[in-house]
């Protein structure tokens, strides 16, 4: 079939027709509007990653050297919430970000990206300053504690050509410092996806200075918006497998569910806050997400099988920050944690070894209907975060070599948000559905005959509904209407609401769980009220066999997160240098030194952790820097040779690639994409 392939006279331009006809085609149930921003965080920080690596920040007592010298100092007063300081100058930098004029955008990473879709006007700048990126950065005050900076944090020289260094810092930043801060975070908003990463550290690895690149499609997604500026904040705060290693917090397992390698974080806390959360003592820790189970695509994020609506979950889900991320942090060592604030998520809760040591099609998925769903029902549902809703199109795959691949099925969620100001806005528009208020959320109901808004006259089933709640004193609130104007009325968790109550009489919803919504708030904010800090250490009351706290296997291969794209392999002098850390022994990075030049003349040195982000060079295919593509066929209109064929096919792989999309996602498109481009080929070798 490949030979025949290879020999059909394809034309040129067929890599934008397969584009456009999966895109078509996948529209219907194979993308999922909330997945479509995967962070890629761990690719962003091995983007030329020699220059790229944080500037170690020596700790200098005040007052000594020149004033030019960098330093911070920790302060002696014990542990006080993070202070974190946002600049968003890139914001208002007209060459830094799409407007609806520009076809194309210089991303910040390797290369040109398209503007469709990404615009950023005044009001999504102002939306993405003044209501997500504050609201993101309090989900992680309110909860996250360090030792607070004395003095301001003046911010060091990037290498130049880092990813960090094209951002804009102002130059008083650099000479004065940035007073009252404990980790200052540039925001960018380029398209080419969400992602983010350390710039600086102190010597113990703890970051100061980060920077974070949000594309404004992302603001579409309401609620999510907030959620997703706080994941990509925790990254830039230290949750990266790198600096997991550094600080001996993971190890390798393998045979878990037929994979050949699982690689979890296995430090106190983050291993007892898996147990606790699934109620299974017989697992090592917390798995971290690798699509192929065998570390050639490990993230720095949960498993999205385990922990969907998890905060550091892959993007996609409700980013509940739960006990299981508090705990990561508390474990990196920077770190106190307020643990009275951890949010309560569904997704796995209580729900035994099973679900996490068997593959779903070795389960009875009827157990976790809160979770997966049933391929055969055609019903229209609420997905498991009840923001959005859709059917039961999409499935998380895990591979393996034998069995090949394991396919757990959830709802696939259409985003359904027309208006984006009513989310972050009080009151009301007219011309926003149900779906758009500041407080909707998707409730169950009977299945009900619905006629489809877009298709008049045909219906299908719905078992979902969007309805304003209000939460008051742990009682869910349902907004009624009755002769022109509105009220309240409670409900009972689970029961009907039954009667004459307009909006639920004909859909007969069910009361939701108290904790599915009234724990994020219309904003992305918390429902949960400020709890101060107690100085407490979490307490954990489980029984843990010791088979379960052994290290890694020594045959388990040691992975490097976001290193490998398409099977990318890594040398054995960085798998031997990694092994030391994640066999629990004392982290003992290499360093080295280099000198940059700074405005002033003065070199300044820099060190750099070698043993956490090593690793082997040009993992990315870099971007054209030209965004529109040549027209390579001849003139004549001739098949093209068997090089150009196989360059065609390449191409296919890299429009797949540079989606930006979930690798879930990319194996349904792959499989489409290839009878697509089969089509027509043959339709043109007839021709």
């Amino acid at each position: 079939m490949v030979q025949w392939l290879l020999a059909s006279p394809c034309p040129a331009a067929l890599p934008l027709l397969f584009m456009m006809l999966a895109l078509m085609f996948c529209s219907s149930g194979c993308f999922a509007a909330s997945l479509k921003y995967h962070c890629t965080s761990d690719r962003a920080m091995r983007v030329d990653r020699t220059k790229s690596m944080p500037v170690v920040m020596k700790n200098v007592p005040l007052g000594a050297g020149s004033a030019s010298q960098i330093y911070t100092v920790i302060g002696g007063n014990g542990w006080a919430p993070i202070r974190i300081n946002v600049s968003t100058n890139d914001l208002h930098n007209t060459s830094m970000y799409c407007s609806t004029d520009r076809s194309y955008v210089k991303n910040l990473l390797t290369g040109y990206e398209e503007c469709q879709g990404n615009a950023l006007s005044d009001n999504k700048r102002k939306i993405l300053i003044e209501n997500v990126v504050p609201a993101a950065v309090k989900l992680h005050a309110d909860r996250l504690l360090t030792q607070p900076l004395e003095g301001p944090l003046i911010v060091p020289p990037f290498a130049a050509g880092s990813v960090c260094s094209r951002f804009t810092v102002p130059a008083e930043h650099r000479t004065k410092g940035v007073a009252n801060s404990d980790m200052v975070l540039y925001v960018a908003a380029t398209p080419g996806g969400v992602w983010a990463l350390p710039c600086a550290t102190l010597e113990d690895g703890r970051p100061v200075v980060g920077v974070m690149n949000i594309a404004p499609a992302v603001l579409f997604h309401g609620r999510l918006a907030t959620r997703i500026a706080a994941h990509l904040m925790a990254h830039a705060l230290g949750f990266a497998h790198p600096h997991m290693v550094s600080r001996s917090m993971v190890m390798n397992v393998t045979g878990v569910r037929g994979r050949e390698l699982s690689v979890v974080v296995n430090s106190t806390n983050a291993a007892m806050a898996a147990r606790e959360h699934y109620d299974c003592d017989d697992i090592y820790g917390m798995e971290l997400q690798d699509q192929d189970g065998d570390g050639s695509k490990l993230e720095s994020h949960w498993s999205q099988r385990h922990a969907k609506d998890e905060l550091m979950a892959p993007i996609g889900g409700a980013g509940y920050y739960t006990e299981l991320s508090l705990a990561a942090f508390a474990d990196l060592g920077y770190f106190k944690v307020n643990w009275r604030m951890a949010e309560p998520m569904g997704w796995g809760k209580n729900s035994g070894c099973e679900l996490l040591q068997k593959r779903c099609s070795e389960l009875n998925l009827s157990k976790y209907s809160h979770m997966f769903c049933n391929i055969k029902d055609d019903v229209k549902r609420c997905a498991s975060d009840r923001y959005s809703r859709g059917w039961c199109h999409w499935s998380i795959i895990e591979l393996s070599k034998n069995p090949p691949m394991d396919s757990c099925p959830i709802i696939d969620p259409m985003m359904e948000v027309r208006d984006l100001e009513a989310v972050f806005k009080k009151g009301e528009y007219s011309s926003a559905r149900p779906g758009d208020m500041p407080s909707s959320w998707c409730l169950d109901t009977l299945p009900t005959n619905t006629t489809n808004e877009n298709f008049k006259g045909h219906t299908y089933l719905s078992a979902a509904m969007y309805a304003e709640l209000k939460c008051l004193g742990m009682q869910v609130y349902l907004k009624d209407h009755k002769n022109r104007g509105f009220g309240w009325s409670p409900c009972t968790v689970g029961e009907k609401i039954t009667g004459d109550t307009p909006l639920y009489d004909k859909e007969n919803a069910i009361c939701p769980e108290y904790a599915e919504v009234c724990t994020i708030s219309a904003t992305g904010g918390t429902v949960l009220p400020a709890v101060p800090w107690d100085g407490k250490e979490r307490v954990w009351d489980r029984t843990v066999k010791t088979e379960f706290l052994k290290q890694s296997s020594p045959e388990a291969p040691v992975p490097v997160a976001g290193a490998g794209e398409f099977g990318t392999t890594h040398s054995e002098d960085f798998l031997t240098m990694e092994v030391e850390s994640s066999m629990g022994e004392e982290a003992n990075p290499t360093t080295l030194q280099s000198r940059e030049t700074t405005g002033d003349g003065d070199a300044q040195p820099i060190q750099e952790n070698m043993a956490s982000l090593a690793g082997s060079e040009g993992l990315l295919s870099p971007k054209s820097e030209a965004p529109v593509p040549e027209n390579n066929h001849s003139e004549s209109g001739s098949g093209a040779s068997q090089e150009d064929r196989l360059a065609l096919l390449n191409d296919a792989k890299l429009i797949l690639h540079d989606l930006n999309v979930d690798s879930t996602v990319r194996v349904c498109v792959s499989r489409v994409s290839m009878l697509l481009l089969l089509g027509l080929c043959g339709a043109v070798a007839v021709l």
